[in-house]
Parts: C-alpha cells; structure tokens; sequence
C-alpha cells in the first residue's frame, strides 16, 4: 500500500472519473457461488434461499453508512471481508471534513467507527486494508498529530485500536505497508529512526515491537517499495539512492541479514521503483531495470539470491511485465517505442518468443493485457491490424496464432477496457464496435467466436463506464446512462444474455452510481451513489434474496410457514406439539413424528432422536397393525434394549416409537400414509 498514491489526486470529482473509467470497484475476495441457477433468477441454487422460485424483480435496498453530517460524504472506495459479510468504508460522518473509518455489515445495521479520537485536522487518509484472513483492518492516519502519518490496526467489528509503528522522530512520517499473506504481520515503511531515512519494519497486527529488517543504508538512501512472499516468510524490497543505485534486497520476516538480489549494476542502471514481482510460487523475483526511468532490462532471480539471469534487454517505456499463475513464463512488452509487440519467456531464462501477428504500419500492442487463470492464453489490446484502431486478441502461451475477439469494428471504432471471467472461459470488454463514441457491452469466448452484446439500447448519448464479472463468472455487473443520458445507473445481467435488471435504486435528480461491488453470496450487491441528494455520496446494498421473516434460510415463498423458523421445507420433526414439515416432505400432516433413521439389531431397536423430547413411547407387536400381542415399553434414551426377548416360532416382532414427553407425539404413518394407531398404547 502505497501512501504517497492516496494521498496525490484524492478530490472527489477526481476519484469519480477515475472509478467510472475503470468501472471496478473494490470486488469481495469471497469463495464463489457456483451451480445451476433452477429458478433464472441470476442467484446460483446454492446461494438462493429460494432455488424454485424467481427472486421478486424489485429489490430491497439499504443504506449501509450512518447518518452523515451537513456536508459530510462516503468516500468512493470501500472494501469488503474475504468472507463477504462486513464493508469498510470512509466517511466524514461525524464531523465535516474529519474522515475516519467505519465498518458495518454487508445487508445493514449499526456502523462501527474503527479509528480512536483524531486530532483537529486529522484524517484516515486511505480506505484500509483487511487481513486476509478477515478479522483486522490496517489503515494509515495522522490521527494523533495532525500531517503525521502512523499506522494502525483494529478488529474488523469495532474494538480498540492499537498503533503499530514506533515513536516517529520529528518529521518522520509513514510510507507504505503490506500484511503478510497469512495476516499475521505488517510490514512497513517509514523515516521511523531517522528524519528523511525510510527503514523497513515488520511488526505483528495486533501491535508489538517492530523489527527493523533492512540492513545499514548510505547517506542519502532509503527503503521504497516491498512485497512480501506467498508463504509470509520473506520480505523483498527495494533500496538505495531513487535515479542513482536502486538496489532489490530479500530479508527474513523476522529480521536477519539483508541478501542482495539484484548485484551490481552497469553504472547508471537501478531497479525501476514499481518493477519487480514475486513469482506466485515463491520461488523466483522478477525485475526490470532503468537509465534514469527509461526502462532497460528484465532479469529473473532465486528469492533466496543468487546469480541473476537477464530475459531481455530493451524494454518497452515503463518495463511493466507479467508472471503466469503457473509461475512458468513471464510476459512483456519489448520493441521500438510506439510500435511495441508482445514476448513469452520461460521464467528461469531461455528463448524469447513473439505471441502477436504482424503488426500495421503505426500499430503497437497497448500495456493492457491479460494471463487467463490457467496460464494458456493471454488477451491483449492493440491496434494490430489497422493503425490506431485498437482491438482485441487471443493467443496461446505455448504458441499459435492470435485470433481476434471482438466483431467487425467501425473506422472510428476502438476497444476499450476487457476483463477475463474467473476460469477465464470468456471475456467482456467495451467498445464503440457499432456506433463511433457510442461504448457498449460486450461478451466472447476467450477462444474466439461470434460476440454478444448485452446491454439494452442506449439513448443519445448514452455509454457503458464500466463493467465486471460475479465471483462465479455466471452474471455480469455494467455501470451505464442506459435508460437516461448523463444518468448512471448500476446493472446485472447473465453472461450469456438476457434482459438486464437494473440493481440501483431511483436517483435524484443529478444522481449517480459511482462504485460497485458485490458481496459474498452475490445476492447483495453494493455500490456508492448521491441516490438521495446530489452530491451526497452513500453506499448501499441492493438485496435480491426473498424475504426470509423467520430467519429459517428459506424465502417466503419457498417457506410453508415463514412465521416460524422451525417449519421449513426439509425441516426435522421437533416436540413442539406443530407439523414443522412442508407439503410434499415425508411426514407431512403429521404432528410430532419421530423422523429420520430406525434400526433393529443385537436385540435392540434404535431411532433418530427428536429434538425437545425427554421421554419415548416403544410399542411391539406380533402384528404390522398391532392388532395382537400387542405391548408398550418407555425409554429416556433414542436407543431401546428390548431385553433379549424373540418372537414366537415362524413370527416376527413390529416396533413403533413415539414421544412421551414433554408432548405426546404421533406413531407416524402407515404405508397408505395414514396416521397409525397402536390400540394397547396409553393415551
């Protein structure tokens, strides 16, 4: 987490445009809703607490944030818990222009404030970022002396918040941090010891003593960028003088001798600030180097440290590269300035391979492009074909021609921003394909095909700002001015078509939707608009579960009785003197039944205990009807040992069991599914 970012270009307006140019919010890490959806209701079966029957179209919606004060605003970005359930926001709420940090539940509820006191003119100056694991926030504020940026951490409901760095000397200040993947730890960056000195910290994120990790920097020098590796047990940063010796380094999370990775340099020749990755399996650091910021070669080391194995030399402008998921190829961008193409190369060094076709005359493959999930395709943005016409491609990691993707596109047409569903089976993007600087919605197959555009028509005027898959690939989230030009609303439709349903509520007038995400279940969607006064950001859910009025996990119109959350279909008899099952389920109409499983064995009869029940009935029979030899036995536990008697020669014993206590409960049902009796039994 960069802090000088969060800090530069922080007005709202800015943020806005920012937001719907990219149109990706900030997205759950939440495990997917999978399945079949039986009801096409666009909630998955295994998320829908009613799969058979459609959602209601008009969907609850809630404000997420407390009431805000006279000028106050949510801002823009906001963050989600890796399990879905809990939103972090950032608001002036309490206080006009005194941002501080708030958590709250996903579906509503009272907001908590994560932040302690903040001083006059202090501010949380970033949204936080959630431990993977989900239960702490880290933030950055200069909340106790104003313009001095510390760090801090808090549980994720709201509790005490423990400062994390050390005592910073005058005019010290707080760089950037990151937590360690398996949360336990934070590592940060800050001029903590000495004033215009950043140093490398490690601390645990409940608070603790800091370890300092880098070893002995120059005059001059400082510690600029981390990362931290997959397994927490590595930090590889970035240190020396920026334009003159930028060195990479890797030290033990817990401190120890700093190793270097990146050697000796021609001179001249650093480590770009931003230009370095850690292969996803631990193994391998990747990094570009530069010539006063011009960017020069990419080389591949062991995280442990080692000889260096340049990949190429002559980078394209800023030495931006990808490593595959599967950690066996890095992908980059090299060639003459304006006419770059695209390369693949074994990760550990070897032969550099060309993966775009010729390009025209003028044409470059753009910084924008993407490796699917499973390391075989990468889908590129370039003007290939035609020059300054920007399209979009697919090509095979392992070799192979680069097909096209989207349609035929008009003269004045581009592409836009694309983004791969989760398995990387298909691709969104936007383009103007059809009407020039009339951008719409598009999705194909990450193989090539025939396009299908998925938005409703637009008016004049009207475009697609943005756009984003669900957790399961299977519905597709758009912001557009779709019913109304200049108007943004938020949309949801499947990915493989359909009629689009709009999830914002109705905006006044000068409204907006201005970021969106989506919650664990994908039922709940969020967004940040001024739906109720313009200018006046808020964020809210949009609910499309059914009503659940007994909390059972079954929608009313699936519930048999959604005034009692023991009566459901599927549901257990209980003791409570009630039928708790619905039409269609086994028992139906009978009160009290014992359910489940029975069995006889080792002179023994057995069977699935009901809950609330303290004492059975046992009854047995020579006879299914107990008609004769007909007699009843009690017993506390569901387990009756029925003393080793046998039934007379060439005869068999019938039993039947139900509750005694605290409620007389039924026999159950015979095989014509009527209630039995057993006469001999009393009452």
């Amino acid at each position: 987490m960069d802090i000088r970012q969060r800090v530069t270009g922080s007005s709202r307006l800015a943020t806005l445009m920012l937001t719907l140019a990219l149109g990706l919010g900030s997205i759950a890490g939440a495990a997917p809703c999978v399945g079949p959806d039986s009801d096409g209701d666009g909630v998955p079966d295994a998320c829908d607490n009613c799969p058979l029957v459609a959602n209601p179209p008009v969907q609850s919606q809630t404000t997420l944030n407390g009431s805000l004060v006279a000028g106050g605003n949510v801002d823009l970005a906001f963050r989600v818990t890796p399990d879905g359930t809990t939103l972090v926001y950032r608001a002036d709420q309490d206080t006009d222009e005194a941002i501080e940090l708030f958590s709250v539940p996903v579906t509503g509820g009272v907001p908590a404030k994560l932040n302690g006191p903040m001083v006059v003119g202090g501010n949380v100056i970033e949204t936080g970022t959630i431990s993977p694991d989900g239960p702490r926030v880290v933030w950055v504020a200069d909340q106790e002396t104003n313009d001095v940026l510390e760090l801090y951490s808090a549980p994720i409901s709201g509790g005490p918040p423990v400062k994390l760095n050390d005592p910073l000397v005058p005019g010290g200040s707080l760089l950037a941090y990151d937590i360690s993947p398996d949360g336990s730890t934070v590592v940060y960056i800050a001029d903590q010891d000495t004033d215009e000195m950043l140093e490398l910290y490690s601390v645990p994120i409940a608070g603790g003593s800091p370890i300092k990790l880098n070893g002995a920097l120059a005059a001059g020098a400082s510690v600029w960028t981390l990362k931290i590796t997959p397994d927490s047990g590595t930090v590889v940063y970035l240190a020396g003088t920026l334009l003159v010796d930028a060195r990479l380094y890797t030290v033990p999370m817990g401190g120890g001798a700093s190793t270097s990775l990146s050697g000796v340099l021609p001179l001249g020749e650093e480590v770009l600030v931003e230009g370095f990755s850690i292969s996803p399996d631990g193994a391998r650091v990747i990094y570009a180097t530069s010539v006063f910021l011009t960017a020069k070669d990419l080389y591949s080391v062991p995280v442990g440290g080692g000889p260096a194995t340049l990949l190429h030399s002559g980078l394209a402008a800023g030495g931006a590269f990808a490593i595959t998921p599967d950690s066996a190829r890095v992908v980059y961008r090299a060639g003459l300035a304006g006419a770059e193409n695209l390369f693949r190369i074994p990760i550990a060094g070897g032969s550099a391979s060309q993966i775009n076709g010729a390009l025209a005359a003028g044409g470059t493959v753009t910084t924008s492009y993407h490796l699917s999930a499973d390391s075989s395709r990468v889908v590129y943005l370039a003007d290939q074909d035609t020059d300054e016409v920007f399209e979009l491609y697919s090509a095979p990691l392992s070799g192979g021609a680069a097909v096209k993707l989207n349609g035929a596109m008009l003269a004045e047409g581009d592409a836009s921003f694309f983004m791969l569903n989760p398995d990387s089976s298909s691709v969104l993007y936007l383009a103007d394909q059809e009407t020039d600087e009339t951008v719409e919605l598009y999705v194909v197959s990450i193989l090539g095909g025939v396009p299908l555009k998925l938005n409703d028509p637009l008016p004049v005027g009207g475009n697609i700002f943005g756009a984003f898959f669900t957790l399961d690939g299977a519905q597709i989230g758009y912001m557009a001015d779709q019913d109304s030009d200049e108007v943004i609303e938020l949309y949801q439709v499947p990915a493989g078509g359909g009629t689009p349903i709009k999830r914002s509520a109705v905006l006044v007038a000068g409204g907006d939707v201005a970021n969106v995400g989506i919650a664990a279940d994908e039922t709940v969607w969020l967004y940040v608009a001024d739906q109720d006064t313009d200018d006046v950001f808020e964020i809210y859910a949009s609910i499309r579960a059914q009503s659940d009025a007994d909390g059972d996990g079954f929608g009313t119109a699936c519930d048999c009785d959604d005034a009692n959350p023991d009566t459901y279909p599927g549901a257990p008899e209980i003791n409570d003197g009630l039928d708790n099952q619905c039409t269609g389920d086994m028992g139906a109409g009978i009160v009290d039944e014992v359910t489940g499983g029975t069995t006889l064995g080792s002179g023994e009869v057995c069977w699935t205990a009901q809950a609330g029940a303290t004492l059975y009935q046992i009854g047995r029979s020579t006879a299914s009807d107990f008609s004769v030899d007909c007699t009843t036995f009690t017993d506390t536990a569901p387990c009756f040992p029925d003393g080793g008697a046998l039934p007379p020669p060439g005869e068999s014993f019938f039993y039947a069991v139900r509750t005694l206590s605290p409620l007389v409960g039924s026999w159950g049902a015979d095989s014509m599914s009527v209630e039995r009796t057993i006469p001999c039994a009393v009452p």
